[in-house]
């Protein structure tokens, strides 16, 4: 969810219970004091040039000029878990049409197949919108998946690996 205080011009993200926040620091301090009242909750983390933050495994950096939200922890452990990491090099993350007519996957592959979508999905949902038309394109599978989609799904992952410090940049604004 996200919540907007239009008095104070603070955002809050919230994530079950992680909260991201954006606005001025008496605000963001104003909130923080509010919701410690009500609820047992860790010492926050303050974003800053020297200390980036993790949020749900999403790095948020900054510097000077720009914040900027990567997922390549993320993507690593992905492909980790996926054993791609000797895998060819994929500059895009689809190209062929995926045959709904090959062989049917065994349920291990269809397990990979599952997982390597359930990932991409968070990360699409996160930082790595780039992906979202080949996630779509390959999850039309999922009722019936075959060899052709999880060969698919496993060269996006292997896009993702090689594209994962691609981040999102947003140009930091100073309003007087």
């Amino acid at each position: 969810c996200v919540f907007l205080h239009p008095d104070r011009d603070i955002v809050v993200c919230l994530y079950v219970d992680d909260c991201l926040i954006d606005g001025d620091e008496d605000d963001i301090k104003w909130f923080l004091e509010k919701i410690n009242k009500r609820f047992k909750c860790k010492d926050e983390e303050w974003l800053s040039a020297e200390s980036p933050l993790d949020y749900l495994g999403m790095e948020v950096t900054m510097d000077t000029d720009h914040i900027y939200v990567c997922m390549e922890q993320y993507i690593n452990n992905m492909i980790e878990m996926l054993d791609l990491g000797k895998r060819r090099k994929a500059s895009t993350p689809i190209t062929a049409p995926i045959d709904a007519t090959s062989r049917v996957l065994t349920t291990v592959e269809r397990k990979r197949f599952m997982t390597a979508l359930g990932c991409v999905g968070w990360l699409v949902n996160t930082a790595r919108p780039d992906v979202a038309y080949a996630c779509s394109r390959i999850a039309q599978h999922m009722a019936n998946p075959t060899i052709s989609a999880l060969e698919a799904a496993e060269k996006m992952c292997c896009y993702l690996r090689d594209t994962a410090s691609f981040a999102l940049a947003v140009p930091i604004w100073e309003c007087d």
